[in-house]
């Protein structure tokens, strides 16, 4: 080849390597073999694991379950040979038909409270579950006083729990725009891999807020799902942000939580 040659042919390379787009992580998030999926997994929800303070709202009071109540629903969903499993678990079955366990079920815990480290994570660890832990991290950057550390969260994670971004600061995430979104979203989702080397893989919209926005601005991200606080507990290969999951209240004993996930499972 001639020097002149060798000349156009770096050109030609050169201009063919700018004219092709590259890959973002998003373009990567939404592979899948292209078969629709529905697969029954019910995800739980749950915010307060502790005994009631004597100043408790009534917000508080719906969102707490005592730590008996807990240690009752984890010991009859070992009883019934249910397994727990990861979000990213669940989206694998459900893009490429990646096999589940028998009777999958994702324990959820939401907002990163103290009660989490100290209470939930042995009731889990005694049993043989994982959980999935849905942290607000600034919360966590100021050591706010009723939430985890950066420190008892990597710990966590050591345990073998899962960790992942509920937004910076809690805020709905409705009606808002896309700076708003960037800082509360992905701004998670850098504290996480800045604290934890790990990247995040889900997201939980805080009081399960959001518009058509923000499922527009989630399709730009590389966060694989989103869970809601809608009720549900099948979820579809092509819902990648509008995931349902189940409430548990201080109102659902172990037969309310037997009811709930018989209901939904009958639910075709």
């Amino acid at each position: 080849m001639t020097m002149r040659s060798k000349y156009w042919f770096v050109i030609l390379l050169l201009t063919s390597l700018i004219a092709v787009p590259a890959r973002t992580q998003s373009d990567e998030t939404y592979i899948n073999d292209g078969t629709l999926r529905r697969i029954y997994t019910p995800i739980l929800m749950y915010h307060y694991v502790g005994e009631l303070p004597s100043d408790a709202d009534e917000l508080r009071m719906g969102l707490t379950v005592s730590p008996h109540q807990f240690y009752e629903h984890i010991n009859y969903l070992r009883v019934t040979n249910h397994q727990s499993i990861s979000m990213a678990d669940l989206d694998e079955a459900l893009r490429y038909g990646t096999p589940l366990p028998p009777n999958p079920i994702i324990l959820t815990f939401d907002d990163g409270y103290i009660d989490h480290y100290v209470t939930v994570a042995p009731i889990l660890n005694q049993f043989g579950f994982k959980g999935t832990f849905y942290v607000i991290t600034s919360f966590a950057d100021n050591n706010r006083a009723g939430y985890m550390n950066w420190q008892q969260i990597q710990d966590l994670q050591n345990q073998g729990m899962d960790i992942e971004p509920h937004t910076k600061n809690h805020a709905d995430l409705s009606h808002r725009d896309y700076d708003f979104l960037v800082y509360e979203i992905m701004g998670s989702v850098e504290s996480i891999e800045q604290h934890l080397g790990t990247t995040p893989v889900t997201l939980a919209y805080p009081m399960g807020r959001y518009d058509q926005t923000t499922l527009s601005f989630m399709e730009t991200t590389y966060l694989s799902r989103t869970v809601t606080t809608m009720p549900g507990a099948y979820h579809t290969s092509d819902n990648y942000h509008e995931m349902t999951r189940l409430r548990i209240t201080p109102e659902t004993g172990v037969p309310g939580l037997a009811q709930i996930l018989n209901v939904t499972r009958a639910q075709r």
